[in-house]
């Protein structure tokens, strides 16, 4: 059987100068102050099918990747991604906190199911909605119920 592996490469960026002198470095960062959680900023838009409302979400996430590969796949993915690399069993990972990364399909298809993806983030976004239907509900004011409800800052619906 083919056992599989977390892998993290580095350095992501390599310098054909001193690609080694980069790697090192990291690697002595990191058995001095452990992984490094590198920021990113990530911003995600989605757009109800209805149109009439949509959410921006932009936030800072400091994260740390790898990847799950077998042995025999790391020289080839350590040529676009570092050649210096940590190995973890898929368990330690686990233990340490890794989750798992879904990539979500984004072309649309009738012949097959790419439009899975679609479907699923479509069906969150509705999912969401009802929630903040009901946070609204729940905002009512006793005293005067025909008010109307702000959603997200805007007058919404008069129950």
């Amino acid at each position: 059987m083919n056992s599989r592996y977390l892998y993290h490469n580095f350095p992501r960026r390599p310098d054909p100068k001193n690609n080694y002198t980069k790697g090192e470095a990291i690697l002595k960062s990191i058995e001095r102050y452990g992984l490094l959680l590198t920021p990113e900023l990530i911003t995600c838009i989605i757009i109800w099918p209805l149109k009439w409302q949509n959410y921006n979400f932009t936030y800072v996430q400091q994260r740390v990747c790898f990847t799950e590969l077998a042995q025999n796949e790391l020289a080839e993915h350590s040529k676009i991604f570092g050649n210096y690399a940590l190995e973890f069993t898929i368990e330690s990972g686990r233990d340490l906190g890794a989750v798992p990364v879904f990539y979500i399909p984004t072309s649309v298809s009738k012949d097959n199911l790419s439009d899975l993806g679609t479907i699923m983030i479509h069906s969150l976004g509705d999912i969401l909605q009802i929630l903040d239907s009901l946070e609204s509900i729940l905002k009512i004011d006793d005293k005067n119920p025909e008010a109307p409800i702000l959603f997200n800052g805007n007058q919404s619906i008069v129950l």
